[in-house]
């Protein structure tokens, strides 16, 4: 999962797109069905996660600046280079899945404003950045009206020129094939209908929202055992999850999990409530402020969620404490990114 948050913010920061105009209304042929406008509508098949993020939200808002430093360390790219694509772009999405013993496939669509160069320079890129390069050409094909571009495993399409869809080809030519012949969308299923409303996803600056037992499920399994939170890993590797973010002011974090019954989800609510008091008694120690008992954590039916805005000033003192250790966890990362 980490690797795909990485991915979809390089797609972010490179896509140069070359007009930031007001977007195009569609152009489409009275007939032919009409273009989505919301990139969650052009996800479909059975990903395993989903992130959304509001582009232009996240730019505008303060805590974007002070994020800067550490998305440029982690995803090994300049900012400034690609400011235009940042402004273009008013909403992405990336869906990301891997089937038993096959490589992982995602796919990435973008809602502002581009063109066919871009899309030809955001696949150079990206067959550059998965190392995935092909010896051979690019190719023109089409999929219904749209053309696409296909080089190595990887394919790009502009959409009349507000909508930029890339990924692993298969996902990408079935994500052009439902504008004509409609498919179930990630958005009509179970995990965004129930976790993903819940948690307001819609309308969140950023939020990811992954299936049970999912590469995200594991992960998120797998840091939670690491940090004394064994059995509550395991409850929610089993369960969708999304987990939000808000910037608007200051940071907001919202979570939530749909787990088997009413007393597993009050279990969950009692175990996260133990072990957060746990890791704030040593966040006390430290010297830094407490925060994570004002989590606010609620549990009904099968749905568990939880609460949390953290103010400037405590990122402020958080951030002093972990910009050392960040930056030696991500030191030398972009080197051997760089290697095939």
């Amino acid at each position: 999962m980490r690797h795909a948050l990485v991915l979809l913010w390089l797609v972010l920061c490179a896509a140069c797109a070359t007009s930031q105009t007001a977007r195009p209304e569609s152009t489409t042929a009275a007939g032919l069905p009409a273009v989505p406008s919301d990139p969650l509508a052009l996800v479909v098949e059975d990903p395993e996660s989903v992130a959304v993020v509001r582009v232009q939200e996240l730019q505008s808002a303060p805590l974007f600046e002070r994020l800067r430093p550490y998305i440029e360390k982690a995803a090994c790219v300049k900012l400034a280079d690609w400011s235009a694509v940042l402004s273009a772009t008013r909403r992405a999405a990336l869906a990301a899945r891997q089937k038993p013993e096959q490589a992982p496939e995602w796919l990435v669509v973008l809602d502002g404003q581009y063109s066919a160069a871009d899309a030809r320079r955001l696949l150079t890129l990206l067959l550059e950045r998965t190392h995935s390069a092909s010896a051979e050409p690019a190719r023109e094909t089409r999929e219904g009206r749209f053309g696409v571009t296909e080089q190595g495993a990887l394919a790009v399409s502009v959409l009349e020129s507000r909508m930029l869809v890339l990924g692993t080809q298969a996902w990408l030519h079935a994500a052009l094939r439902s504008i004509e012949q409609p498919v179930a969308t990630f958005a009509d299923s179970t995990p965004w209908q129930t976790v993903g409303v819940a948690l307001g996803c819609s309308e969140r600056t950023a939020c990811l929202a992954w299936r049970a037992n999912s590469a995200g499920a594991q992960q998120l399994s797998r840091g939670l055992s690491g940090a004394g939170a064994k059995d509550i890993g395991q409850s929610l590797e089993g369960s969708d999850s999304a987990l939000g973010v808000d910037v608007r002011e200051a940071l907001g974090l919202r979570f939530a999990a749909q787990v088997d019954s009413g007393e597993a989800a009050q279990k969950a609510e009692q175990g996260l409530r133990d072990w957060l008091w746990q890791v704030n008694l040593v966040v006390r120690l430290t010297g830094m402020p407490a925060i994570l008992d004002r989590t606010r954590l609620s549990s009904q039916n099968t749905l568990v969620r939880g609460e949390l805005d953290v103010s400037q000033a405590e990122l402020d003192a958080y951030e002093s404490r972990a910009r050392p250790l960040f930056e030696r966890e991500i030191s030398g990362s972009c080197a051997a990114a760089a290697q095939p």
